[in-house]
């Protein structure tokens, strides 16, 4: 079974998408043969308040999509987010919460991002860290969002071992490759095929199959790409199927492969 661990729900400010919606996504998720999808809110990294993102996207989920797994997504910087993530956790349904520092203008290293990751702890979710959400060199002239630092990455990964993190958009192998020696001796840690996934065989080799997983980042990319990279890559079938959705299965506490 195919589960995308990488998937928006929502408007991109500067383009129109035309698969931004349920309906939109669900086609490209048909496309791929994806069950299941973790769907990210685009509102929630744009908006000042994500709670308000969230809160949209589920609304328009409803009840009729299980197979769209929500996403959290709070600010540290902004008051009251405590409250949300419990709210989003407890009361929403939310299977992990998204960390968007380029967006939300906040850094690992400040004393809020700390007290996240603690309640993610707390809470038992998942981080899952935004590198970038599109190519730099897309981004309109007034709105040039720099990508995550590898060392950020790095200082999260030693700073809070024992949590749980999905690495979406990082590029392959070129910010990821640093990080391997990190990932032995802490909590599963999963880097995403959504963006620049080209050596995907050299990745496996690299991080091990265990800490890859397919994530598409539909609709801002075609779905089809990162698929292809992972079903026509040279490794195991054993591989292949963890990472086409066991790690992520296992990440989100859904069962499967351990990661």
């Amino acid at each position: 079974m195919i589960l995308d661990l990488n998937v928006y729900l929502g408007q991109w400010p500067f383009r129109r998408l035309r698969h931004g919606g349920t309906e939109g996504v669900h086609r490209l998720l048909a496309r791929t043969g994806a069950s299941q999808a973790l769907a990210a809110p685009l509102q929630g990294i744009f908006y000042k308040n994500p709670a308000e993102g969230v809160r949209e996207m589920l609304d328009e989920l409803g009840i009729d999509h299980p197979d769209l797994l929500p996403l959290a997504m709070v600010n540290p910087a902004f008051p009251g987010w405590e409250r949300d993530l419990r709210q989003m956790a407890e009361e929403w349904g939310c299977v992990a919460c998204g960390l968007a520092p380029i967006y939300h203008g906040y850094r690992v290293y400040d004393d809020g991002a700390a007290a996240l990751c603690g309640a993610l702890r707390e809470l038992g979710l998942p981080a899952v860290l935004f590198v970038r959400l599109q190519d730099e060199r897309s981004h309109p002239l007034l709105m040039q969002v720099p990508a995550l630092p590898t060392d950020d990455m790095a200082y999260l990964l030693k700073a809070f071992p024992d949590l749980p993190i999905a690495i979406c958009n990082a590029n392959l192998p070129a910010e990821a490759t640093p990080l391997a020696p990190l990932l032995g001796d802490r909590a599963a840690t999963l880097f995403t095929t959504s963006y620049k996934s080209l050596q995907l065989a050299r990745m496996v080799e690299v991080l091990g199959a265990e800490h890859l997983a397919y994530g598409s980042g539909l609709p801002l990319y075609y779905p089809e790409s990162a698929l292809l990279q992972v079903q026509r890559a040279d490794i195991g079938e054993a591989a292949r199927a963890s990472i086409i959705g066991g790690n992520a299965r296992a990440l989100l506490g859904l069962g499967g492969a351990p990661c």
